[in-house]
């Protein structure tokens, strides 16, 4: 929920401390740049001047990736259950970040633009929360738990190291969900893919094998993209454990967050997509124009050998 003058605030979180700093953030609408932020060196940042809608929301840094899709829905006294502010992990570190952009880059083609129909459901009080659009979130007082993009949460593992999910899509004119077609989530760390899977058309999905540590989740597909990374705990019920009370622990953000059983994350729509992997693409461009360049091998002028750096020497005869 925005506040009365349209604001929205957020934090970012990376793997270290520092990593979102001055974190470039975006919210667009319908493909548009409507509000733009940096984040600060705790990862803090503010938007200006939005009105309720469907966007896309995305933050860049040389170290940070994350991009996902929500509704935003007017302040309204009394709606206590509707999140204040978003609190979201990163896809972090050079690697990761490098392999989001080639995943981005090599499916972008594949997203393709849905006209939707007419919903034949309501948004009165009577309607399910899964259905309510942002209409209906601002009217009544729904009870719902905000999305793991919108509210970081530690996602606790299920037997076997299962890592249970649901990728959602919405519907950009009335914020309501909609069916996923043909999408796919991937598991990466480290620089590299882990595990693909195929979503369901409800968009669940789920891998198994997995263990506790933090990871970056990536869909792709024809309904859109999101990244974002999560921070998996071990499997159980939730008590006493190190970093943890009942059920919940103190995160990056320095609060008390609940443990939830799955990770759920929205797509962003293929305007935003596109404008993504344009936007990506410069910023590789000029960080790369910005890195040193490499010596090229030449020959030592007293033994002729080839030498790697001509500027360092040549290790053969010293000259």
């Amino acid at each position: 929920m925005l506040d009365d003058a349209g604001g929205l605030e957020g934090s970012v979180a990376g793997a270290m401390a520092g990593d979102t700093a001055g974190m470039q953030i975006f919210a667009l609408k319908d493909g548009n740049v409507i509000g733009e932020s940096r984040a600060d060196s705790a990862g803090n940042f503010r938007l200006e001047n939005l009105r309720p809608g469907n966007y896309a929301l995305i933050g860049y840094s040389p170290w940070s990736f994350f991009g996902w899709g929500f509704n935003a829905v007017e302040f309204r006294n009394g709606m206590s259950h509707l999140p204040r502010r978003i609190a979201t992990r990163a896809v972090a570190a050079r690697d990761n970040k490098l392999l989001v952009s080639e995943l981005l880059q090599e499916n972008s083609p594949a997203v393709r633009f849905r006209s939707y129909g007419e919903y034949p459901i309501g948004q009165d009080a009577d309607s399910l929360a899964a259905w309510f659009g942002w209409e209906g979130l601002t009217r009544f007082d729904v009870s719902a738990t905000p999305a793991t993009t919108i509210f970081s949460r530690q996602i606790r593992l299920g037997p076997g190291g299962k890592l249970v999910g649901r990728v959602h899509q919405i519907n950009h004119r009335d914020g309501r969900p909609v069916e996923i077609e043909r999408t796919s989530m991937l598991l990466a760390a480290g620089g590299r893919v882990l595990g693909e899977t195929r979503c369901n058309r409800r968009g669940v999905f789920a891998f198994a094998g997995i263990r506790p540590g933090r990871y970056n989740l990536v869909a792709v597909g024809t309904d859109g993209f999101a990244a974002m990374g999560v921070d998996v705990s071990s499997g159980g019920a939730p008590g006493a454990r190190p970093g943890q009370v009942g059920g919940y622990r103190y995160d990056y953000f320095g609060d008390r967050r609940p443990v939830a059983d799955t990770v759920s994350l929205s797509l962003m729509h293929g305007e935003a997509v596109g404008w993504a992997n344009h936007f990506l693409g410069e910023q590789e461009l000029a960080e790369a124009r910005a890195m040193p360049r490499q010596q090229r091998p030449g020959y030592c002028p007293g033994c002729r050998a080839i030498v790697v750096n001509v500027r360092v020497g040549c290790p053969h005869c010293g000259r």
